[in-house]
Protein backbone atom coordinates (compact mmCIF):
# COMPACT_ATOMS: atom_id res chain seq x y z
CA UNK A 1 0.00 0.00 0.00
CA UNK A 2 0.85 3.79 -0.77
CA UNK A 3 0.27 6.67 1.61
CA UNK A 4 -1.38 10.04 1.07
CA UNK A 5 -2.49 12.89 2.60
CA UNK A 6 -5.49 14.72 1.22
CA UNK A 7 -5.56 18.62 1.00
CA UNK A 8 -8.49 18.83 2.45
CA UNK A 9 -6.73 19.93 5.31
CA UNK A 10 -5.20 22.68 4.50
CA UNK A 11 -5.61 26.18 2.54
CA UNK A 12 -3.58 27.63 0.19
CA UNK A 13 -1.00 29.61 2.01
CA UNK A 14 -0.03 26.69 3.66
CA UNK A 15 0.44 24.67 0.88
CA UNK A 16 3.82 24.42 -0.18
CA UNK A 17 4.98 24.23 3.78
CA UNK A 18 3.20 21.68 4.65
CA UNK A 19 3.92 19.69 1.36
CA UNK A 20 7.48 20.45 1.92
CA UNK A 21 7.78 19.27 5.62
CA UNK A 22 5.52 15.61 5.00
CA UNK A 23 7.96 12.69 6.98
CA UNK A 24 9.19 9.91 4.97
CA UNK A 25 6.85 7.65 3.67
CA UNK A 26 4.20 9.94 2.35
CA UNK A 27 3.96 9.58 -1.35
CA UNK A 28 0.35 10.64 -2.74
CA UNK A 29 -1.77 13.90 -2.81
CA UNK A 30 -4.84 13.79 -3.13
CA UNK A 31 -6.52 17.02 -4.48
CA UNK A 32 -9.65 18.79 -3.84
CA UNK A 33 -10.63 20.25 -7.10
CA UNK A 34 -12.56 23.42 -5.46
CA UNK A 35 -8.75 24.61 -4.24
CA UNK A 36 -6.91 25.06 -7.24
CA UNK A 37 -3.59 24.99 -5.04
CA UNK A 38 -3.78 21.00 -4.23
CA UNK A 39 -3.80 20.38 -7.57
CA UNK A 40 -0.02 21.32 -7.51
CA UNK A 41 1.53 18.12 -6.21
CA UNK A 42 5.28 19.12 -5.36
CA UNK A 43 7.56 15.63 -5.76
CA UNK A 44 3.91 14.18 -4.32
CA UNK A 45 2.07 12.04 -7.12
CA UNK A 46 -1.07 13.37 -7.94
CA UNK A 47 -3.17 10.30 -7.66
CA UNK A 48 -6.51 11.09 -6.25
CA UNK A 49 -9.51 13.51 -5.76
CA UNK A 50 -12.34 14.32 -2.83
CA UNK A 51 -15.09 17.10 -2.73
CA UNK A 52 -15.94 16.39 -6.30
CA UNK A 53 -19.01 18.38 -6.56
CA UNK A 54 -18.31 21.22 -4.07
CA UNK A 55 -19.00 24.17 -5.99
CA UNK A 56 -20.61 22.84 -9.00
CA UNK A 57 -24.09 24.01 -9.99
CA UNK A 58 -26.03 20.50 -8.93
CA UNK A 59 -28.69 20.23 -5.91
CA UNK A 60 -28.66 16.25 -5.73
CA UNK A 61 -28.11 13.68 -7.97
CA UNK A 62 -31.41 13.15 -9.03
CA UNK A 63 -31.07 16.28 -11.89
CA UNK A 64 -29.80 13.95 -14.54
CA UNK A 65 -28.74 16.52 -16.78
CA UNK A 66 -26.47 18.51 -14.06
CA UNK A 67 -25.14 15.00 -12.51
CA UNK A 68 -24.28 14.26 -16.49
CA UNK A 69 -22.60 17.75 -16.84
CA UNK A 70 -20.80 17.49 -13.65
CA UNK A 71 -19.45 13.82 -14.37
CA UNK A 72 -17.90 14.83 -17.69
CA UNK A 73 -16.15 18.00 -15.61
CA UNK A 74 -15.04 15.67 -13.36
CA UNK A 75 -13.63 12.80 -15.74
CA UNK A 76 -11.86 15.51 -17.92
CA UNK A 77 -10.20 16.77 -15.02
CA UNK A 78 -9.46 13.39 -13.89
CA UNK A 79 -7.22 12.96 -17.47
CA UNK A 80 -5.80 16.72 -17.04
CA UNK A 81 -4.36 15.68 -13.59
CA UNK A 82 -4.21 12.09 -14.00
CA UNK A 83 -6.01 10.95 -10.88
CA UNK A 84 -6.49 7.35 -10.57
CA UNK A 85 -9.26 7.65 -8.08
CA UNK A 86 -12.03 10.26 -7.40
CA UNK A 87 -13.98 9.83 -4.12
CA UNK A 88 -17.80 10.49 -4.55
CA UNK A 89 -18.84 11.58 -0.84
CA UNK A 90 -21.39 14.46 -0.88
CA UNK A 91 -24.09 13.02 1.06
CA UNK A 92 -25.98 16.07 0.53
CA UNK A 93 -26.73 15.20 -2.76
CA UNK A 94 -27.59 11.86 -2.09
CA UNK A 95 -31.51 12.82 -2.31
CA UNK A 96 -34.14 10.02 -3.43
CA UNK A 97 -33.30 7.06 -5.52
CA UNK A 98 -29.79 5.75 -5.49
CA UNK A 99 -30.56 4.38 -8.77
CA UNK A 100 -30.48 8.19 -10.31
CA UNK A 101 -26.57 8.45 -9.59
CA UNK A 102 -25.95 4.55 -10.20
CA UNK A 103 -27.49 4.90 -13.78
CA UNK A 104 -25.43 8.19 -14.31
CA UNK A 105 -21.97 6.41 -13.53
CA UNK A 106 -23.20 3.86 -15.96
CA UNK A 107 -23.03 6.51 -18.64
CA UNK A 108 -19.45 8.01 -17.56
CA UNK A 109 -17.58 4.56 -16.95
CA UNK A 110 -16.39 3.80 -20.55
CA UNK A 111 -14.83 7.17 -20.38
CA UNK A 112 -13.53 6.51 -17.04
CA UNK A 113 -12.06 3.24 -18.19
CA UNK A 114 -10.26 5.39 -21.13
CA UNK A 115 -8.57 7.14 -18.56
CA UNK A 116 -8.22 4.32 -16.53
CA UNK A 117 -9.57 5.97 -13.17
CA UNK A 118 -12.10 4.68 -10.80
CA UNK A 119 -15.16 6.59 -8.72
CA UNK A 120 -14.96 5.05 -5.57
CA UNK A 121 -18.31 5.48 -3.78
CA UNK A 122 -17.98 7.02 -0.37
CA UNK A 123 -20.08 5.32 2.40
CA UNK A 124 -21.00 8.06 4.24
CA UNK A 125 -22.27 7.80 7.66
CA UNK A 126 -26.12 8.83 9.20
CA UNK A 127 -25.04 11.37 11.14
CA UNK A 128 -23.69 13.21 7.99
CA UNK A 129 -26.61 13.68 6.15
CA UNK A 130 -27.95 12.00 3.06
CA UNK A 131 -30.47 9.40 2.20
CA UNK A 132 -28.72 6.27 1.52
CA UNK A 133 -25.17 4.78 0.92
CA UNK A 134 -24.39 5.16 4.65
CA UNK A 135 -22.19 1.39 4.83
CA UNK A 136 -20.20 -0.40 2.45
CA UNK A 137 -22.30 -3.27 2.14
CA UNK A 138 -25.09 -0.56 0.50
CA UNK A 139 -22.69 0.29 -2.00
CA UNK A 140 -21.49 -3.46 -2.96
CA UNK A 141 -25.65 -4.40 -3.39
CA UNK A 142 -25.61 -1.86 -5.75
CA UNK A 143 -22.01 -2.57 -7.69
CA UNK A 144 -22.96 -6.02 -7.63
CA UNK A 145 -26.41 -4.59 -10.07
CA UNK A 146 -24.65 -2.67 -12.07
CA UNK A 147 -21.05 -4.51 -12.45
CA UNK A 148 -19.53 -1.55 -13.64
CA UNK A 149 -15.18 -1.93 -14.35
CA UNK A 150 -14.37 1.45 -13.13
CA UNK A 151 -16.88 2.18 -10.23
CA UNK A 152 -15.97 0.40 -7.09
CA UNK A 153 -16.28 1.87 -3.33
CA UNK A 154 -14.07 2.48 -0.11
CA UNK A 155 -13.49 2.35 3.57
CA UNK A 156 -13.52 5.61 5.34
CA UNK A 157 -12.45 4.96 9.34
CA UNK A 158 -14.34 7.02 11.31
CA UNK A 159 -17.82 6.34 8.74
CA UNK A 160 -17.04 2.88 9.24
CA UNK A 161 -16.95 3.29 13.21
CA UNK A 162 -20.08 6.08 13.21
CA UNK A 163 -22.24 2.79 11.54
CA UNK A 164 -21.06 0.40 14.34
CA UNK A 165 -18.76 -1.55 12.83
CA UNK A 166 -14.99 -2.31 12.81
CA UNK A 167 -12.95 -1.39 9.21
CA UNK A 168 -11.04 -4.69 9.72
CA UNK A 169 -14.12 -6.66 9.73
CA UNK A 170 -15.36 -4.53 5.76
CA UNK A 171 -11.93 -5.14 4.50
CA UNK A 172 -11.22 -8.48 4.95
CA UNK A 173 -15.76 -8.91 3.50
CA UNK A 174 -15.69 -6.84 0.75
CA UNK A 175 -11.93 -6.70 0.47
CA UNK A 176 -12.30 -6.83 -3.77
CA UNK A 177 -14.55 -4.01 -4.14
CA UNK A 178 -12.10 -2.11 -1.55
CA UNK A 179 -9.70 0.85 -4.12
CA UNK A 180 -9.22 3.14 -1.98
CA UNK A 181 -8.78 3.87 2.11
CA UNK A 182 -9.45 7.21 4.21
CA UNK A 183 -7.99 7.45 6.64
CA UNK A 184 -10.48 9.50 9.47
CA UNK A 185 -11.09 10.22 13.12
CA UNK A 186 -14.00 11.90 15.60
CA UNK A 187 -14.07 15.01 13.41
CA UNK A 188 -11.58 14.60 10.68
CA UNK A 189 -9.31 15.71 13.58
CA UNK A 190 -6.43 13.81 15.06
CA UNK A 191 -6.02 10.14 15.96
CA UNK A 192 -7.93 9.38 19.12
CA UNK A 193 -7.27 5.99 19.86
CA UNK A 194 -4.05 4.45 18.45
CA UNK A 195 -5.15 0.77 19.02
CA UNK A 196 -8.17 0.96 16.81
CA UNK A 197 -6.23 2.17 14.13
CA UNK A 198 -3.31 -0.22 14.82
CA UNK A 199 -5.61 -3.26 14.36
CA UNK A 200 -6.71 -1.51 11.00
CA UNK A 201 -3.62 -1.13 9.45
CA UNK A 202 -2.40 -4.52 10.64
CA UNK A 203 -5.33 -5.71 8.46
CA UNK A 204 -4.74 -3.48 5.71
CA UNK A 205 -1.17 -5.27 5.61
CA UNK A 206 -2.25 -8.41 6.39
CA UNK A 207 -4.72 -8.93 3.58
CA UNK A 208 -2.05 -7.50 1.17
CA UNK A 209 -4.04 -4.30 0.44
CA UNK A 210 -1.72 -2.81 -2.46
CA UNK A 211 -4.20 0.51 -3.06
CA UNK A 212 -3.86 4.40 -1.47
CA UNK A 213 -4.56 5.10 2.18
CA UNK A 214 -5.39 8.77 2.31
CA UNK A 215 -5.15 10.53 5.85
CA UNK A 216 -8.03 12.99 5.99
CA UNK A 217 -7.48 15.70 8.69
CA UNK A 218 -8.65 19.12 8.61
CA UNK A 219 -7.00 21.99 10.26
CA UNK A 220 -3.74 20.50 9.95
CA UNK A 221 -1.66 23.76 10.64
CA UNK A 222 -3.17 22.68 14.15
CA UNK A 223 -1.81 19.32 14.80
CA UNK A 224 1.96 19.63 13.42
CA UNK A 225 2.84 15.91 14.68
CA UNK A 226 0.12 14.25 12.60
CA UNK A 227 1.07 13.54 9.85
CA UNK A 228 4.04 11.93 11.48
CA UNK A 229 1.70 9.93 13.77
CA UNK A 230 -0.11 8.58 10.93
CA UNK A 231 2.87 7.82 8.55
CA UNK A 232 4.39 5.56 11.45
CA UNK A 233 0.70 3.50 12.05
CA UNK A 234 0.02 2.99 8.56
CA UNK A 235 3.39 2.23 7.43
CA UNK A 236 3.49 -1.08 5.15
CA UNK A 237 6.01 -3.10 7.57
CA UNK A 238 5.09 -4.43 10.76
CA UNK A 239 4.01 -1.92 13.25
CA UNK A 240 5.66 -0.11 16.56
CA UNK A 241 3.25 -0.21 19.63
CA UNK A 242 4.80 2.78 21.08
CA UNK A 243 5.13 6.78 20.12
CA UNK A 244 5.60 8.75 22.53
CA UNK A 245 8.61 9.91 21.01
CA UNK A 246 6.90 11.63 18.02
CA UNK A 247 3.40 12.15 19.05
Amino acid sequence: MKLGVSAIGWETEDHAEIILHLPDGIELLEAVPFKRHSRFSGYLQKYSAQSLFYGMDIDAFWDEQALDSCLANLVAMAHEYEWKRMVLGSPGLRKGDRHYLMDALARVNDALATIDCVVCIEPVAKPYGGEYFFTVEEIVQSLAEYSLSHIATMIDTNSVWLEGQWPEDVLVQYFPYIKHVHISDQNIGPIVSQEKHERFAEALRNAEYEGAVIRELLKAKNYPGEYHYFAHLYKPSSISRTFSSIK
